[in-house]
């Protein structure tokens, strides 16, 4: 079972917190295994030119969280985060993000 896809709005100036959470995926849910290690947030630009940053990315329970900062104005963007569970199986999530005036 998958979540819907995450979208955040954020301004180009803003640095905002970014979360994955993986509460309910199966692996979490019924076979007890927790988030251990080796959690990526990788970006692709789907409309646009620029780049964003990604930083501060850390376990906090069942959640990724990431700080994500720049980007250009009317630019969006593709994200992709996968971590290691405790039993080694990598798992993911995706996201969206719209750089805009907001």
């Amino acid at each position: 079972m998958r979540d819907p896809l995450i979208t955040l709005y954020k301004h180009p100036e803003e640095s905002r917190q970014f979360g994955f959470d993986f509460a309910l995926q199966p692996e979490l849910v019924s076979g007890g295994e927790t988030l251990a290690s080796g959690s990526t947030v990788a970006h692709t630009v789907i409309e646009g030119t620029g780049t964003l940053t990604i930083t501060s990315t850390q376990i906090v329970a069942k959640t990724v969280v990431c700080v994500i900062s720049g980007g250009t104005l009317g630019d969006t963007y593709q994200l992709l985060c996968t971590v290691i569970t405790s039993t080694g199986r990598t798992i993911a999530a995706a996201g969206k993000i719209h750089i805009m005036r907001v």
